[in-house]
This record gives structure tokens, sequence and C-alpha cells, in this order.
């Protein structure tokens, strides 16, 4: 069964890939042309919340270096793809319900543009925040090629999440808020503006639970620290992106032709 539900998925991910493609290059027009600076708030929006955190914990508490500066900016920037991605991705069923009852489409198609979406954003941030780091005294090392495996390990995890959220998000209203209020929790025990090490040892395996903590030390290790990533931090999130994606494909296509019945528009 959970074979067949996996190609029947992969299918109509092929079949309809030109539907996605269109659909999220329209997603981010649509979004760059609701406000007067365009695309320059994909940039700024990361910016902004970096400049908080820095006058938080740089300036009041004295820690002022370009390192701690560029130690912010990737905490916060791969924090902000996690955040958008789930959220944006959990409510892309339920967006587009009145399009889905007139036109038959797989729904699952619609969160995966809007992570793909999130995800072009982050990509043109994330450049930034290379040759900002590149700027600050951390050029690009031996070990960039493997940032490419952080970010596919994180971009699955996403996918995860997102994926089985967008089926509840659709059935129960208060999925959203749900969601939200674990990640104000997990915003602040993700290691953005503090390091692993000072974690207490004792505290460090729960810490780790977190799957955005290693890999935030991930990207650390290998912009900052021109260091390879340890396996364990990218594994994790790796193999528990794939557990979900798997469990959020079986329920996107078992509710696919009864959501509509079920749910009203």
């Amino acid at each position: 069964m959970t074979n067949k539900t996996l190609s029947q998925f992969l299918t109509n991910i092929v079949r309809y890939k030109d539907i996605v493609w269109y659909r999220t290059l329209a997603q981010l027009k649509s979004e760059s042309k609701q406000f007067y600076l365009g695309y320059i708030w994909f940039l700024l929006e990361p910016a902004l919340a970096t400049a908080t955190l820095f006058l938080v914990f740089g300036v009041i508490l004295n820690n002022k270096s370009g390192e701690f500066v560029v130690f912010l900016v990737i905490g916060m920037t791969v924090w902000q793809w996690f955040e958008a991605g789930v959220n944006e991705g959990m409510m892309g069923t339920k967006m587009k319900l009145p399009i889905l009852s007139q036109i038959p489409l797989p729904k699952y198609l619609f969160p995966l543009v809007q992570i793909f979406s999130a995800t072009w954003k982050f990509a043109f941030v994330f450049m930034v925040v290379l040759t900002f780091a590149w700027v600050c005294g951390f050029a690009p090392n031996k070990h960039y090629p493997e940032l490419l495996i952080v970010l596919g390990a994180q971009l699955l995890l996403i996918v995860g999440i997102a994926l089985p959220c967008s089926v509840a998000a659709s059935y129960y209203e208060d999925t959203m808020r749900v969601v939200q209020s674990v990640f104000r929790l997990l915003f602040y025990l993700s290691g953005i503006f503090f390091s692993a090490e000072k974690v207490p040892e004792e505290l460090k395996m729960w810490f780790y639970v977190n799957p955005m903590a290693g890999l935030i030390e991930s990207y650390r290790a290998i912009i900052l620290h021109q260091s390879a990533p340890e396996l364990s931090l990218v594994l994790y999130p790796l193999m528990l992106g794939c557990v979900m994606a798997i469990l959020g494909v079986i329920c996107c296509v078992a509710i696919d032709k009864k959501l509509m019945k079920s749910v009203a528009v």
C-alpha cells in the first residue's frame, strides 16, 4: 500500500510539474507586487529580525564582533526559511479550496508550491548571507559543497512537517495556532542567538531533539568554522524529515478525493 501510494504521489508530481513551477513563480510575483519595495522585502525581513537580535544580544550584552553578527544572520535566516516553509505549506491546501472545488487537481500540489516559493526566497537571501560572511572574513572553503546536504536535509524536514500539517489544517482551524505556539518555543531553543557550547552537557541530548538546533550548528560549522558538520546533526533531521514526508504523502493521497466532500469551502 505504501509503495503504491508513493508511486502515485511521484507520478502526479511529474505529471503536474509545470503547474507547480508556474504557480511557484506566480506566487513570488504576487507577493512582490503587494509591497512597494517588492523583492527587497525578501532580504529586509530577516535583516530586520537579525538587527533586533543584535541590538539585544550584541549591543546590550556587549558582543559586537563581526563573527557574532554572521553567527546571528545564519541562525535567523535558516530559521525563517524553516518557519515560513512550514507555515505557508501548511495552509497551502486550505487557501486553495475554492479553486480545488472547480479544478480536479491533487490537493498536495499547493503545499509544495508554498514550500518552493519560500525556498526560492530563502535561496536569494542565503546567497547574500554567504557574500556577507565572505566580506566579514569568512571566505568560501572546501566544505561548502556539504552545504547542499544540509540544505537538502532541511528542505526534506520542511516538506515532512508541512504535508501532514496541511491535512490537519484543512480539517481543524486550530492547527495553525498550535504549530505557531510550538514554533515560538522552538525559536528560543534552536540556538539562534547562542551556541551549543553554552548548553549544559546533561541537557545537550534534549537540545538536539529539536532538529533545527543541529541544522543551524551544521551551517555555522561550514561557514564560520570551515569544518565538516557532525554527521549525527544532519542525519537526524534528514531521517525525521523522510519519515514525516512519507507519513504526509500517505495522508495527502488518502484524503485527496475525500477532502472536498468533508470540508466546507
